[in-house]
């Protein structure tokens, strides 16, 4: 009788090991969905985001996430503009059991304006140049939106740190100052 309990108690024990085993690596599949799917969200609340505050849609390039300091940088475009020289830097921290959001767009915004007076001004000495500004700060006053402007961001202090470049044609050969 001993030997019939033995032998049923070791059955159960292989069987019950051998589903177990098979249902760890269900909860491992199923823990690395759900991270992808934390990730695919909070992506979702920084695109959110920007489109409430500018009013735009933005399209994502691509996601870098420091999940151990709770940052999650999120590159994107406005739909509609050329996503090579037109993306910025978004941006969702966790501080404090607080989300922040943070973005470089409002460089966006006012680069026209920018480059038109850099371009004013090498007009003077070069009729025919061309004018690009990069911004090189991902960041901006979260006050600073839409209708916001170079003058604004320069009363409330905001650096404006960039990368103009400058070109010209001198007798038909293009030159980058």
């Amino acid at each position: 009788m001993k030997r019939k309990v033995l032998l049923i108690i070791s059955i159960i024990a292989i069987f019950g090991g051998a589903v177990v085993g098979c249902g760890s690596e269900k909860i491992k599949e199923k823990k690395q969905m759900t991270k992808e799917e934390a990730k695919l969200s909070r992506q979702n609340e920084i695109l959110k985001h920007l489109e409430e505050k500018y009013g735009e849609k933005f399209i994502p390039l691509n996601m870098n996430s420091e999940y151990i300091k709770g940052l999650d940088i999120l590159q994107v475009y406005k739909e509609g503009t050329n996503p090579v020289t037109d993306k910025v830097e978004a941006c969702r921290e966790e501080k404090d059991g607080k989300v922040e959001f943070y973005d470089g767009y409002f460089g966006m915004i006012i680069r026209p304006e920018y480059e038109k007076m850099i371009k004013d001004e090498v007009d003077k000495i070069f009729p025919e140049s061309k004018v690009y500004v990069k911004f090189k700060f991902n960041s901006f006053e979260d006050s600073l939106k839409h209708g916001s402007t170079y003058e604004d961001a320069i009363r409330i202090g905001e650096s404006l740190a960039n990368v103009t470049r400058i070109y010209i044609d001198v007798d038909g050969e293009k030159i980058n100052l």
